[in-house]
């Protein structure tokens, strides 16, 4: 997929946090969050934030999978299974 980078620049220029150019992007283009945050990430505009990104999404996951009582994988797609009814019952 071909993007303009032009307007992620002057997205990032004019103030626009990630999360918003993530959103404009998914919008346009209509494509996924994760096919957005990698052609942002790669773009000149937010190439600097990359390893910041990439090192919070990994810490976050890792804490996903510490916490939850199953990991369910389908269709490539992965679910953090929360049972809250026997936390609550725990409390």
């Amino acid at each position: 997929m071909k993007i303009d980078l032009n307007e992620i620049e002057s997205m990032k220029r004019n103030g626009a946090s990630f999360i918003e150019t993530v959103r404009f992007v998914t919008k346009k283009y209509h494509c996924s969050i994760n096919e957005a945050n990698e052609l942002i990430l790669n773009s000149p505009s937010w190439e600097f934030y990359k390893k910041t990104f990439c090192s919070l999404q990994d810490q976050f996951q890792s804490c996903l999978s510490e916490m939850a009582d199953r990991i369910e994988e389908k269709d490539e797609k992965i679910s953090y299974i929360f049972d809250l009814e026997s936390k609550n019952d725990a409390e």
